[in-house]
């Protein structure tokens, strides 16, 4: 039971970050701001790498950063934000 509760803690974190990530390149699609922007993608890039092929947090990723436009950004965050509040309710309520 703690390994399970570690690895949703882990999970929900990982999930965050990508939502952080996701959220901090939004408004430098608009904007044009080059530099910024190529760090927000590398971060959000190399966090995809770190995760499973399969893993949906690293689908969201990769979906949002194909054609970098922010309808998908937009999408992609709002499917991470879906993942975080399961995870949250999750470990909420003991479920596994």
């Amino acid at each position: 039971m703690h390994e399970q509760r570690e690895h949703l803690l882990e999970e929900l974190r990982k999930a965050e970050q990508a939502l952080t990530l996701l959220k901090e390149l939004e408004p430098h699609l608009t904007q044009s701001k080059g530099k910024e922007l190529e760090g927000h993608v590398r971060a959000l890039q190399q966090l995809a790498r770190s995760l499973p092929d399969a893993h949906m947090v690293r689908l969201v990723i990769e979906s949002a950063l194909e054609p970098s436009n922010v309808g998908t950004v937009s999408r992609a965050r709002s499917a991470l934000e879906g993942e975080i509040s399961t995870l949250q309710g999750t470990l909420r309520y003991g479920a596994t």
